[in-house]
């Protein structure tokens, strides 16, 4: 097998087992970080941008966040902060290995393909409240059974769904042919209804920004159809799917249930950092804070604070903070100046314009749903995110230079 072709297998089996099983995600991550290492040093010396700009601030990020965790007043957790970077393996490999839009696009199929079987998976386990592949029972909630999918929570299989879900409607081609318009409208009904079935609410809410990144980029002649079709197709998904609409109403049952104990989440790690406001108290350290300063509430769970922004203000204090959205502006500049030559109004459908729309679709998402859940640092869902930014920053950064080989 020859190099290029050792990259290319790499990605496609990084793509499509990202949405389906983390272990094959990981074992296959291993192998393209040697190839990107092998390119980086042997193939492509000196040249091999890790993201530019991007990949500096990113780099400037890690290192505060890593010495933050060294200065803090609590217990230093090297494996615990090694282990949660790992996912952004899933951001150097298509960076260094993709070449070109052809590869890209097509990385991006793939992980949309994987996703597609992995709804399959959860409209059974919605279908008949029973997971056929670990033989076991699925928790009912107000009338439906919660979906998992491949994995072990359904949160985590919701932030996956969310992102293959708009990696599906940023393929619709406006203006395709009826084979090509039937695909698509299959791809995105089934995904949107894997995404559904997964009951998480702060993934749907993420979905429904990211589907405005779809009706923005839209041409501007079908921006309103568009509009309209995804405010009726969520409808009828919140109406029709068993137990959703109850999965909603929670949200207003009181204090010591529906969303006070996330509030008091958000006290608690307000707590934190105004005590810890600089440096925070170093990754790992959440939990022994949260008993020192944790505001008084029901806490179902305090294995995280519920919110990635939080998680990074607690770990790493303000400066890793505003850090971490500084790189997140450097991406959101290069996407928006990113002009594909047949692409100014969204309206072709090219293999950049595909790459491009994901981007700006599923970051926001995530951003978005990550303000009331911890989704960043759950690797099945930050390794298909950090690949979709990493394989938008190597498309872009083809289209204004001369492909190497």
């Amino acid at each position: 097998m020859s190099r290029i072709s050792a990259e290319q297998t790499a990605l496609a089996l990084i793509a499509f087992a990202m949405p389906i099983s983390i272990a094959a995600a990981n074992l296959a991550l291993g192998f393209g970080l040697l190839l990107a290492l092998w390119r980086i040093v042997e193939v492509d010396p000196g040249r091999s941008r890790l993201g530019g700009l991007f990949g500096i601030m990113l780099l400037i990020f890690l290192v505060v966040h890593f010495t933050a965790m060294l200065l803090s007043n609590y217990p230093v957790h090297l494996k615990h902060w090694f282990e949660k970077r790992w996912v952004l393996a899933a951001f150097v490999v298509p960076v260094v290995l993709i070449r070109d839009q052809l590869s890209g696009e097509r990385a991006l199929y793939l992980v949309m393909i994987g996703g597609l079987l992995a709804a399959i998976l959860a409209l059974v386990q919605n279908a008949f409240g029973w997971d056929p592949v670990r033989d076991q029972f699925m928790e009912y909630h107000g009338g439906g059974s919660m979906a998992i999918g491949p994995f072990n929570h359904h949160l985590t299989y919701g932030g996956a769904a969310m992102i293959v879900a708009l990696l599906a409607l940023a393929r619709f081609p406006f203006g395709g042919s009826r084979v090509d318009l039937l695909r698509a409208f299959f791809a995105i009904i089934l995904s949107a209804l894997g995404l559904y079935v997964s009951f998480a609410r702060s993934a749907l809410v993420g979905f429904g920004v990211g589907a405005l990144g779809f009706v923005l980029l839209a041409p501007r002649k079908l921006r309103y159809w568009a509009l309209g079709a995804l405010v009726t197709g969520g409808a009828a998904l919140l109406a029709l799917v068993p137990g959703m609409l109850t999965r909603f109403t929670y949200i207003f049952q009181g204090e010591g249930v529906g969303e006070g104990p996330r509030l008091a989440l958000v006290r608690s790690s307000l707590r934190i950092i105004r005590e810890y406001p600089l440096l925070g108290v170093g990754a790992g350290n959440w939990r022994e804070a949260f008993f020192q300063y944790g505001a008084s509430g029901r806490y179902p769970s305090i294995a995280h604070p519920h919110s990635d922004l939080l998680s990074i203000a607690v770990d790493g204090g303000l400066i890793s903070l505003t850090l971490f959205i500084a790189v997140w502006v450097i991406f959101f500049a290069r996407m928006i100046r990113w002009r594909p030559d047949d692409n100014l109004a969204g309206e072709s459908h090219s293999g950049e314009s595909i790459v491009r729309k994901s981007a700006l679709m599923v970051v926001p998402a995530i951003f978005t749903a990550g303000l009331f859940q911890n989704y960043l640092t759950d690797a099945e869902v930050a390794n298909i995110l950090w690949f979709v930014v990493g394989t938008a920053l190597a498309v872009e950064s083809s289209s204004r230079a001369p492909v190497r080989g």
